[in-house]
């Protein structure tokens, strides 16, 4: 938040005497963003709507091949998808019960 002060009982008004009255503040708010209007500017129009189910068909097709640090960053990244409202919960918990098959958890 930005702070601005009005000190203008510091000088000396048109009659040459000064305000000595106490200052008033005054402060300048951000208006803050809704969380849908967070998502509509992150996501933007022109996202791929089969991008996350397009992610799901390859950790489903090649999760047992894929680096553990490869497969991880992937779930991470739909979990993102997910908390944006761009996947199914149902999708998300049915690919986990997928991946509890993986060797290295």
């Amino acid at each position: 938040v930005l702070f601005l002060a009005n000190v203008s009982f510091l000088y000396p008004d048109e009659s040459g005497t000064r305000n000595l009255q106490t200052p008033s503040y005054r402060f300048k708010h951000k208006k803050h963003k809704s969380q849908s209007q967070i998502v509509e500017e992150t996501t933007g129009s022109n996202s791929n709507p089969c991008f996350p189910l397009q992610l799901v068909k390859l950790m489903e097709a090649s999760n047992m091949t894929m680096e553990p640090d490869l497969r991880r960053s992937i779930f991470q990244a739909l979990v993102l998808l997910r908390n944006r409202q761009q996947l199914d919960p149902v999708t998300l918990i049915g690919l986990c019960f997928h991946l509890f098959r993986c060797q290295d958890k």
